[in-house]
């Protein structure tokens, strides 16, 4: 017994003699300001670690060699950095990673491929918003933050909504997550909705949107293509326990924005937690020229989150996150001027909880495995009076979802990368409608039927195969839905509908700097409770239910090109979508009548073929050491062949180009011009909407002017929005463009070490 104690505590020691600990700071190489989270991984084996608030990392490998550190950060330019470990303890020099201002093609991306890779090296169209461009952007919501990504076109039917277009499609045929976890739930309405408003734009360190697909790692509503939101990680420190704290401040002119958030930062060696609460007062629009204020267009809001990382060992780490936001008396403008006194969302609230537990492993087939269990709640109220009448009607939705996922990632050989896992989601919906007449309440079925519910389950694999000039994709998911109404209108029904989707893509390095790429994928669409057993008012009538659909499935071929340079980033794709069995709205009758109370009665139907094409491309190029230009542009073509006319809100060709200016003491300058061409390509429904003036929306252009200064604690930005204040719409939406507005943004931080 003491012999066998004895060779194990010789083991050990020897093991521990010829392990190797290399340690690093890695900062940025135009501020020279450390960084905090980046990323390092030894390419050789699955360890990896990440820097602290201060930048500092440390690494245990196992014996000596030469080894090739993987190094990348959101903001920053990836760089692979040979290592020699011929000692106990290698001290590595400061190592420099340099900022892109606009990132096209250059940066770590997870959504794609649900796995980090390079966007440069990944066969899809994809657009980055990542953290510098989101402090320059001061955008006033999280649907204004997408404005700026290429192929997206922001549609808002109120000014506390917005819904991204993507391809020409949107609603429920696009999947939004918030750090990997569906946004969507199964009363996710077709159409224009305002879910993605309900994100605190504050809480946002990164956006990757994937264009055209992903279905196959996500599931259902990926028709148009995701949106995802990456949420800002509290950061570890090495050098004692580290208190931050912030205060940003955010002004609009003419009242039209008050916002304010107080963040907080405690980070320790194995544990930190970040926290932030943000009030936000928004003012009516003003339009331009003489146009004036669109009243009432404001509403006020509040938002709180809380993220803790806590290490436990070498290889895990827990994750807890909350968020919070509720949104009050948020008017529907298009509404209010088209004979309604009030059609007021109020209150509009989302939370979302979450645990993660991931694991790093030295296995090659379990080299990394994510658990996640999370609670989501959206609770919608609706306040709905017509003019001329003293009765109001209050419609009720609470959905409650409940999700657990299983993600694997292994590498079972130097070209062979694996990722596999399982999902399940469960909805669950309580809806009312309250009918207040002469002062007296009664209570009606909601806009869908009470307790309600919907479930998923998939399982999906994803491989990405490594050649010397050729990378290959392929992708697999089978998903399954369940569907339970009891409905005293339409009947109690079941459905269960499957779908089974792929993908299959390839890359073509022609040089260093050059990619190509051609890909191939099916998405789906299941129903989802809104399609099957919606009851009450939208844009142009009343909707029924109709409990007789089919999920609505596309496939998607796609082609591009990708350019990255020391000084020249671009790229440019090429796709064409078919959509078959795709639920749109017909006329229809409900109880021998066409219409109730002057609405026209509609019902979704699988009636549908359309087809879709376009082009859509980006470039950045750096001047020179100050100067840098950037725009993006795109097209999208979309018909019914079912209806031979186009397809419902497709935009018009839009794009924007900037020039920015960046001195060496940390003060910035950007003018910018964005705008779209005029849109008469309308459906029958289009000439139907009250948002869309008649003849079709009236092209657009208009300049922003911003200035701002930044060092490690102080940050500002003053700009001008629409300088010529010019009067525009976008297409669909309901209410008007901003009019000449000044905005200012000032943040302010301190830090503090309390123990070391």
């Amino acid at each position: 017994m003491f012999k066998n104690i004895l060779t194990c505590i010789l083991i050990l020691f020897v093991k521990i003699s010829l392990s190797q600990t290399i340690t690093g700071k890695i900062e940025d190489a135009t501020s020279q300001k450390p960084i905090a989270g980046a990323n390092i991984a030894v390419h050789e084996n699955n360890i990896g670690t990440f820097t602290d608030i201060n930048g500092d990392f440390s690494l245990i490998l196992p014996k000596e060699g030469i080894y090739t550190l993987e190094i990348s950060s959101l903001g920053y330019k990836s760089i692979n950095l040979k290592v020699t470990a011929d000692t106990n303890f290698t001290i590595l020099d400061k190592i420099l990673i340099s900022p892109i201002s606009i990132l096209i093609e250059s940066e770590v991306v997870v959504t794609a491929l649900r796995m980090s890779r390079s966007s440069f090296s990944t066969p899809s169209s994809i657009s980055i918003l990542n953290s510098s461009v989101l402090k320059k952007q001061l955008a006033r919501s999280t649907p204004e933050t997408l404005e700026e990504a290429t192929g997206v076109f922001v549609q808002k039917t109120n000014h506390g909504g917005g819904s991204p277009i993507i391809r020409g499609l949107m609603g429920n045929q696009i999947l939004l997550l918030v750090d990997g976890i569906r946004l969507n739930n199964s009363t996710f309405r077709y159409g224009p909705n305002q879910y993605l408003n309900t994100i605190d734009p504050f809480i946002i360190e990164k956006v990757e949107v994937v264009k055209g697909s992903g279905s196959v790692n996500y599931g259902s509503d990926a028709l148009g293509g995701v949106v995802q939101i990456l949420t800002k990680e509290p950061e570890f420190s090495n050098n004692g326990m580290i208190v931050e704290a912030d205060a940003y401040s955010r002004w609009m002119s003419n009242g039209m924005e008050k916002t304010g958030r107080t963040q907080f930062l405690v980070a320790g060696k194995n544990s930190s937690i970040l926290s932030g609460i943000t009030f936000s007062h928004f003012g009516d629009i003003l339009a331009g020229r003489n146009i004036g204020f669109e009243s009432p267009t404001g509403y006020k809001g509040i938002s709180a989150d809380l993220k803790l990382k806590q290490k436990i060992g070498q290889s895990h780490l827990l994750t807890f996150a909350y968020q919070y936001n509720e949104q009050n008396d948020v008017p529907r403008f298009d509404k209010i001027m088209s004979g309604y006194y009030r059609f007021h969302f109020n209150p509009q609230t989302r939370q979302l909880g979450y645990i993660k537990f991931e694991s790093a492993l030295s296995d090659k087939w379990n080299s990394k495995i994510l658990y996640t269990l999370a609670y989501s709640q959206s609770d919608e109220k609706r306040e709905i009076q017509k003019k001329a009448t003293s009765n109001l009607t209050i419609e009720s939705d609470l959905i409650e979802t409940y999700n657990a996922s299983v993600e694997v990632q292994s590498k079972p050989h130097s070209m062979w990368y694996v990722n596999y896992g399982f999902d399940y989601y469960n909805d669950q919906v309580q809806s009312k409608k309250i009918e207040s007449i002469l002062g007296v309440d009664q209570i009606e079925r909601g806009y869908y039927p009470n307790g309600s519910k919907a479930e998923s389950f998939a399982f999906f694999t994803s491989h990405i195969l490594e050649f010397n000039f050729l990378t290959l994709n392929l992708g697999i998911r089978y998903n399954l839905h369940k569907i339970n109404v009891e409905d005293h209108l339409a009947g109690d029904f079941s459905l269960k509908p499957k779908a089974f989707v792929y993908n299959i893509s390839m890359l073509r390095r022609l040089s260093k700097t050059i990619n190509v790429y051609l890909s191939a994928n099916t998405s789906f669409r299941a129903p989802n409770i809104n399609d099957l057993s919606s009851f009450g008012i939208f844009n142009y009538g009343i909707e029924i239910p109709n409990p007789k659909l089919n999920p609505e499935k596309s496939q998607t071929f796609e082609t591009g090109l990708k350019l990255n340079s020391r000084k020249s980033k671009a790229s440019f794709t090429i796709y064409h979508t078919t959509i078959n069995d795709m639920i749109e709205r017909i006329e229809s009758s409900f109880m021998g009548m066409d219409s109730i109370d002057g609405e026209k009665i509609y019902q979704k139907s699988n009636f549908s073929k359309a087809k879709l094409y376009g082009v859509e491309g980006e470039y950045h190029q750096q001047l020179n050491s100050s100067f840098s230009l950037s725009g993006n542009f795109c097209y999208t073509h979309g018909q019914s062949l079912s209806l031979d006319e186009p397809l419902t809100r497709i935009p018009p060709f839009f794009g924007r180009i900037g020039l920015e200016y960046i001195t060496q003491k940390n003060v910035w300058c950007k003018f910018e011009l964005t705008g779209a061409l005029k849109q008469d390509r309308l459906s029958s429904s289009d000439i139907l909407d009250t948002r869309i003036p008649p003849g079709g929306t009236p092209g657009w252009l208009i300049s922003n002017l911003k200035v701002g200064f930044e060092n490690k604690y102080f940050n500002t930005i003053i700009g001008i929005n629409n300088l010529f204040n010019e009067v525009y719409q976008t297409h669909g939406s309901g209410v008007h463009g901003y009019g000449r507005s000044v905005f200012i943004s000032i943040n302010i931080g301190a830090q503090h070490i309390i123990k070391k």
